[in-house]
C-alpha cells in the first residue's frame, strides 16, 4: 500500500510481506523466515495455530499443552529442534528437559527411560541421584531423593530393602 505525502509516496507492506523492486513498481512479497511478533507477555509461549499462550517452562517438556502440539515440535526450524535445558533440568528423549527433582527417584519420566539409567543412577549397585534438593530426602541405602513428604507416610518409598523414609523417628 502506498500513500501520497508532500514528500513523495511512501509505501508498505502487512506483517510477513515485505517490499520487492522499484518504488514505483514494488510489490509486496511473502518474507522468508519470517516470524510473526508474539502477543505474549515475558515467560510464555505462543501458539502457533489457536495464539494461546502458556507458561514458558512447558514448552519442549514432552506433554503438548498447545492444541496444534507447537509446544513439543521437534521437527527441522521447530522450537524443539534443539533444547537447551537449565542447571535445575535434565536433558532427555533428545527435546525434552525435566526438572532434577524427578531423576533417580526410582519412577521413569522419559520415554528413553535416560532418568533412571543404571549407568546415570547406580553407584555401587545402589541408585543415587547426583544431588537431592533441600525439599527432598535421601534414603538411607538406594541413595534415592524422594519429596519429604514421602516420609513417614506408611508407603515405602526408597526401593526394595530400604525402608529410610518409614524410620523409628516418624510416631514423634
Amino acid at each position: 500500500m502506498c500513500l501520497t505525502t508532500p514528500d513523495g509516496p511512501v509505501c508498505g507492506c502487512r506483517d510477513g510481506y515485505t517490499r520487492s523492486g522499484a518504488l514505483e513498481t514494488s510489490l509486496c512479497e511473502v518474507e522468508k523466515n519470517y516470524t510473526r511478533p508474539s502477543r505474549c507477555s515475558h515467560g510464555f509461549f505462543q501458539c502457533a495455530k489457536n495464539l494461546h499462550c502458556i507458561d514458558a517452562r512447558f514448552v519442549c517438556d514432552g506433554d503438548e499443552d498447545c492444541s496444534d502440539g507447537s509446544d513439543e515440535d521437534s521437527s527441522p526450524g521447530g522450537i524443539c529442534e534443539t533444547v537447551s535445558c537449565n542447571q535445575n533440568q535434565f536433558h532427555c528423549d533428545g527435546d525434552r528437559c525435566i526438572s532434577n527433582q524427578w531423576v533417580c527417584d526410582g519412577d521413569i519420566d522419559c520415554t528413553d527411560g535416560s532418568d533412571e539409567a543404571p549407568s546415570y543412577c547406580h553407584s555401587n549397585g545402589s541408585s543415587v541421584a547426583p544431588t537431592c534438593f533441600s525439599t527432598q530426602f535421601r534414603c538411607e541405602i538406594s541413595g534415592r531423593c524422594i519429596p519429604h513428604s514421602w516420609t513417614c507416610d506408611s508407603d515405602l518409598d526408597c526401593g526394595e530393602g530400604d525402608n529410610s523414609d518409614e524410620h523409628a523417628d516418624c510416631g514423634k
